[in-house]
């Protein structure tokens, strides 16, 4: 597990020696995600910051097992990143460590967000969230510039869904593209689809 600096931020990929710090991101994803649109939409009354630390803490248990998860030194921020999965294979169920959360709403918000994902190979932004303190700082561009670098030099594109409007100007600068909205359940906020070409 080597820190690197990218800019001015560290950045450290974990790897599964590096399970320890699951709890702490997991901690910060849940204070990032707090107020998604989506999120809340899914959680509907049952939105607690116990339930999100517990939902985060195993999307990067996973991500670190499955795929690929860099860490802020002070883990106030992290991006899980799942890689490129050849079109012979069906998509990863990145929600499996996570299933005893499920609800109505968020199983159908899941299931309609998984069909609408390109089946070209690509590299699948699943979360990136920095607590408020260490927002405005170029933490969240550092922390996405590792995979995107490897999108660049493998001619791979990359690929998020984004329910956050304020978010979009953000990834827009990352080189993503609004594609469309995705058909959601009835009442779920607007999700759109973002890709980016290799540079």
């Amino acid at each position: 597990m080597e820190p690197g600096a990218l800019g001015s931020i560290p950045v450290v990929e974990l790897e599964v020696t590096g399970l320890e710090r699951a709890g702490r991101l997991g901690d910060s994803l849940a204070v990032a995600y707090e107020v998604n649109p989506l999120v809340q939409w899914m959680f509907h009354d049952d939105l607690s910051q116990k339930r999100l630390r517990g939902l985060f803490t195993s999307l990067v248990e996973f991500g670190v097992k499955n795929g690929l998860v860099y860490a802020s030194a002070a883990d106030e921020g992290a991006a899980i990143w799942f890689p490129p999965i050849p079109e012979t294979v069906d998509q990863l169920d990145v929600t499996t460590d996570t299933a005893q959360w499920s609800g109505g709403r968020r199983d159908a918000a899941l299931a309609a967000l998984a069909a609408s994902r390109p089946t070209a190979p690509h590299f699948y932004l699943d979360a990136v969230g920095v607590v408020p303190d260490g927002r405005c700082r170029g933490t969240a561009s550092t922390l996405l510039a590792p995979v995107l670098a490897m999108c660049d030099a493998g001619g791979v594109g990359g690929y998020l869904e984004n329910s956050d409007s304020a978010n979009s100007s953000f990834y827009r600068r990352q080189g993503f593209e609004e594609i469309g909205a995705i058909p959601m359940p009835e009442g779920a906020p607007v999700v759109v689809s973002m890709w980016r070409q290799p540079r």
